[in-house]
């Protein structure tokens, strides 16, 4: 399965260029050559094991998107499996509108290539921005859980289980906007019918996030992803998945038998609150985590509310999400959404200075109009008429 490409225009590209063969004998054609039904291909953004993918334009709405091209090398005529499931992928991505994962235009094929056009998400994925940054602190954080709670919810209404949860499928545009991507793995059940892609007993996932039942190839829902989506969270707070080893096999075994070590531990600054959610997420049977991602997202838009009001000014900055780009495209908070992010408290103390500024302004325009005294005014009309009174000379001098 393809991981989720960096969908990125400063990265580093294949310097031999990105041909497209097909089989019909033809010679490959250079990105910027190829057309796939309207969409013209610009250049490479990346591979993963199933598929590559293309930055791409839509001719017909003139638009740019991402062509995903099931790779030649892993398929051949008598393998079906891959192939459907590149076209599962296409399935339950189609069926699922949400802003926060990553919508699927068409599926189409042309020369006998297999082909997926989705929405192009200028940005990085969990992974690239860990690499680079580390932890964020804890606003930036529930930023990016709550969207992908929400989209694990759109999900699970849907009837899909993504099955492949973990930071490289998870992206964050420029805007700070999460998508969630990537569905190559995904469980559909369709009118009450599970649809199976793999054999029972077949273990599918990434080891690093895998849930546990995944691990022993039993049937799953959709809390074996909230399992995943717990070990991204630890990742993202922590800067490393709770489990290592030396093989897949033995982190694979950690989840099913070990506790992970304790958030807390690793990182002390964490709202013990937050911990605690990630624990919950991370419980080894189903049945003691969240029911749904919907109980989840009420959780943390609970704690995010609660940080805010502790700590006033939760502003969360999106520019080290937005990688090659110059320092005059970087958006800046305007001064309504600074004092929109203010806490109650900050609101107060704000209130206060603008009455104490004002009501000093005040006194001093009443200060310099107050009326005159009547009697100094009369002798300074006189002396003006007048002239200045003199003292009289004394007798006999």
């Amino acid at each position: 399965m393809a991981n989720s490409p960096r969908q990125d225009e400063s990265q580093n590209e294949n310097s031999s260029g990105a041909s497209i063969h097909s089989d019909s004998g033809s010679q490959p054609q250079e990105p910027g050559d190829r057309m796939l039904g309207e969409f013209r291909l610009l250049r490479k953004l990346g591979r993963g094991g199933m598929a590559e993918v293309y930055l791409a334009e839509q001719t017909s709405l003139r638009r740019n998107v991402a062509i995903k091209i099931l790779r030649q090398d892993v398929l051949d005529d008598t393998d079906s499996v891959l192939l459907k499931r590149f076209e599962q992928e296409a399935l339950a991505a189609a069926g699922l509108t949400h802003p926060n994962i990553v919508q699927v235009h068409s599926v189409g094929q042309q020369d006998k290539i297999h082909f997926i056009a989705q929405e192009y998400v200028r940005g990085v994925n969990l992974h690239e921005y860990l690499t680079k940054n580390g932890p964020p602190d804890v606003p930036v954080a529930l930023h990016i859980m709550k969207q992908v709670a929400a989209a694990l919810q759109a999900a699970s209404d849907a009837g899909v289980v993504h099955r492949d949860i973990k930071p490289d499928n998870i992206m964050v545009n420029r805007k700070g906007e999460v998508k969630v991507a990537d569905f190559g793995l995904a469980q559909l059940t369709q009118e009450g019918r599970k649809v199976n892609l793999t054999q029972e007993g077949t273990t599918m996932g990434t080891p690093l996030y895998m849930s546990p039942e995944q691990v022993h190839g039993r049937k799953i829902d959709h809390r074996s992803d909230i399992y995943s989506f717990g070990v991204t969270c630890y990742h993202l707070l922590s800067g490393e998945p709770p489990f290592r080893g030396e093989t897949a096999m033995s982190v694979a075994i950690q989840h099913v038998n070990e506790d992970p070590p304790l958030l807390s531990q690793r990182r002390p600054d964490l709202p013990p609150a937050l911990c605690a959610i990630v624990q919950k997420m991370m419980a080894k049977q189903p049945e003691k985590r969240y029911p749904d991602a919907e109980s989840l997202l009420k959780d943390l838009r609970k704690l995010s509310r609660v940080i805010k009001d502790e700590r006033g000014t939760q502003m969360i900055s999106m520019d080290h999400f937005v990688t090659g780009e110059k320092d005059d495209e970087k958006a800046h908070a305007s001064l309504i959404d600074r004092l929109k992010s203010l806490g109650r408290v900050q609101h107060v103390a704000l209130l206060s200075v603008v009455c104490l500024v004002i009501f000093g302004l005040t006194a001093a325009v009443g200060w310099l109009a107050r009326p005159g005294d009547p009697l100094k005014d009369a002798l300074r009309n006189s002396e003006a008429s007048n002239g200045p009174v003199r003292s009289s000379p004394e007798a006999g001098s």
